[in-house]
């Protein structure tokens, strides 16, 4: 209740005198009341003229407040009631704003070839000229946009991604080898959302000066960059606010923050110019638009708008991501304020939230920090807007991630920090180092894209070579699929009969391995009527049994055809008719037996004999007891003993399907 009757108290201050002059003060809360009083400030404030350079954050953070001089003195008296430290940083802005921008470009312009010289120095090569370290017009601006993609058309292009309400274009530029390509990873950076932040636009250029001098110096990592990647650079993103901005000394002009749009003006009570519309363009994204941190009060200084996307200015970011140039291929999207020195991360609408994607982000945030600070020493501080700054829907930053797609999103909000008092009104002597400073962070988010797509790339040229490999001309290939056939292997008559007499174990000697070929030859006469019970059918197209899949061994060859066996595919459903069983066929072709052939029967049935008994020892060993069964126990299939001849194993190896097929042969009930 007491930070409302505060708030009262304030609103209630009347206008004295020096209603022209300007001042900053500075306070930090140190309560929590002194935090729910600052917070009301900064969202019914506008409505008396104050104007939140730094909003309030949290305990212990800084507060800069710029009002009328007597409206100062008001807040002063109420903040040193409450104990609350303050002091006034900046007596007369509009006096600021001349020393440190109208006179600072006269005393540059009286330098005449001496100042040249100090923009020149560092040995750029870029033959489009720019006056870094000193602010310019939007004019300027695009002029020197356009000169250096006249002089340098192979990689640099001008185009214009959208119009204003006052009908300027807002001009980007392309830097990227072959700039007609559209198929390359995409850099995004763009500056001047707020119209009052000079040095984000001074610090977009410097970006651009950079790609060009490094590229045309042949320095190898922005050489790989610009080949690799393609950037798009926005330097001023609201172009009327900024023009509007550098209209006049007087700070409710030089401090506007919103872009054009819907502007009406009006006499207060003390009959001054009051004009309130224009859109907060960091408001108006649709990414939880009109939530926490945005007003829809079009006098305030963060209106969010009438709808998402309202304002063409923002139109024309979400068209550019969306159109078939970007969609898809946007890895960093990096947006420019000032100032409070911080790098933030998505999301900034509400405090502890993040991305799936958070570890990465933060990796390569904070190695980008890292770098920032070893150039001067500039301290940031890394985290969420709503975490460190606080919470603000509807933001470019946020809507890039959370919809436009792109991966490595940051916004950065740069000098000076709070040990600083001048704010918006930087030292043009500032914007040379921090440029510098920042373009050291911004490498290390290039880097990762850059490593990301080589990466890409690298596994793209692995998987053609191995797809060129497998269809190099002279091989077979399956044309359907694009894999090699493969040709089977030719066996030799008796290759498969030493296989099984070596796997046996069985035999030591040439006189018993004899004896064992023979009678393994004698038994295979004897089931060539099972197991190769030719037909026309199965001779067109032979069927190899699914035992062959499960247990890695080559099918028996036939010593007279040298045709791999003939068997049947696992059926489906039960055979509706069964072929004779083995016992019935092997009379029939043993009726006229010679001597050789009924010894060998008479082996075959000893052999038979113990495998049963070896195959039970095994049963106990390797398998689990089965459960009684209610149906018929029989076999399903007709190769079933022969199966278990070739393979004493095979009721053990292929278990499952030979408990449905040959459940009484390999004695599952």
């Amino acid at each position: 209740m007491r930070p409302l009757l505060l708030l009262a108290a304030v609103v209630c201050i009347t206008v004295a005198v020096e209603e022209d002059v300007f001042t900053v003060i500075r306070t930090t809360p140190m309560e929590e009341e002194h935090l729910q009083l600052l917070n009301l400030l900064f969202k019914e404030g506008h409505k008396q003229n104050l104007d939140f350079w730094k909003s309030p954050t949290g305990l212990g953070y800084s507060v800069d407040i710029m009002s009328t001089k007597d409206k100062i003195e008001e807040l002063q008296k109420l903040f040193t009631s409450l104990h609350m430290p303050n002091n006034r940083t900046i007596e007369d802005v509009q006096q600021l704003i001349i020393d440190r921008e109208v006179n600072a470009k006269k005393r540059q312009e009286g330098l005449g070839s001496f100042a040249k010289r100090m923009r020149d120095e560092g040995g750029a090569m870029n033959k489009a000229k720019y006056q870094f370290g000193e602010y310019h017009g939007y004019g300027e601006i695009v002029r020197w946009l356009n000169e250096i993609a006249q002089e340098y058309p192979q990689y640099a292009r001008v185009l214009s991604i959208g119009t204003t309400f006052e009908g300027r274009n807002i001009i980007a530029i392309k830097i990227g080898t072959n700039t007609s390509r559209t198929d390359k990873k995409v850099v995004w950076i763009d500056g001047g959302i707020h119209a009052r932040e000079w040095g984000a636009i001074h610090t977009a250029l410097y970006f651009i000066e950079q790609l060009i001098v490094g590229y045309e110096n042949r320095d190898p990592m922005i050489v790989s960059w610009v080949d690799t990647l393609n950037f798009y650079i926005v330097p001023v993103l609201n172009p009327d606010g900024f023009e509007y901005t550098r209209s006049d000394v007087t700070p409710m002009k030089r401090l506007w923050r919103k872009n054009r749009a819907g502007i009406t003006c009006s006499k207060d009570q003390w009959f001054r110019d009051r004009c309130c519309g224009g859109v907060d363009l960091n408001r108006n994204f649709d990414f939880h638009w009109g939530g926490s941190g945005s007003s829809d009060d079009p006098c305030s200084e963060i209106y969010q708008g009438s709808t998402a996307f309202s304002e063409m200015e923002s139109q024309a970011v979400r068209n550019m991501m969306f159109s078939s140039e970007l969609s898809g291929k946007v890895q960093a999207f990096i947006t420019l304020h000032t100032y409070s020195q911080m790098w933030i991360h998505p999301f900034s609408h509400a405090r502890k939230s993040v991305p799936e994607d958070i570890a990465e982000l933060k990796s390569v945030g904070e190695r980008a920090v890292a770098a920032l600070e070893g150039v001067y020493g500039t301290k940031y501080r890394f985290g969420t807007g709503a975490d460190i700054l606080y919470p603000s829907s509807g933001g470019s930053d946020d809507w890039a991630k959370a919809k436009g797609g792109a991966k490595y999103v940051y916004l950065l909000e740069l000098r000076p920090g709070e040990e600083v008092w001048d704010g918006f009104v930087l030292d043009a002597r500032q914007l040379i180092p921090m440029g510098k400073e920042t373009w050291e962070g911004i490498k290390v988010v290039i880097g990762a894209v850059y490593s990301s797509e080589q990466a890409n790339l690298q596994r793209d040229q692995i998987t053609q070579a191995q797809i060129d490999q497998r269809t190099r001309p002279g091989r077979p290939t399956n044309k359907r699929r694009g894999h090699t056939i493969r040709r089977p292997r030719t066996r030799r008559p008796g290759d498969r009969i030493r296989q099984m007499i070596v796997r046996s174990g069985r035999v030591t000697g040439r006189s018993e391995e004899r004896e064992e070929r023979a009678r393994l030859e004698g038994e295979a006469q004897l089931m060539r009527g099972v197991v190769h019970r030719p037909t026309h059918r199965h001779r067109s197209k032979p069927i190899r049994p699914p035992v062959a899949r499960i247990v890695t061994q080559r099918p028996l060859v036939d010593s007279t055809t040298q045709q791999p066996p003939q068997v049947v595919q696992q059926p489906q459903q039960p055979v509706q008719q069964p072929r004779r069983p083995v016992q019935q066929q092997q009379p029939q072709q043993t009726a006229r037996p010679v001597q050789p052939q009924q010894q060998s029967f008479q082996q075959q049935q000893t052999f038979q004999q113990q495998q049963q008994r070896n195959f039970q020892q095994q049963q106990q060993r390797f398998m689990q007891p089965q459960q009684p069964q209610q149906q018929q126990c029989r076999d399903t299939s007709p190769w079933c003993r022969a199966w278990l001849r070739q393979n004493p194993d095979v009721c053990r190896v292929s278990s499952i399907y030979m408990s449905r097929e040959c459940r009484f042969t390999c004695r599952f009930c």
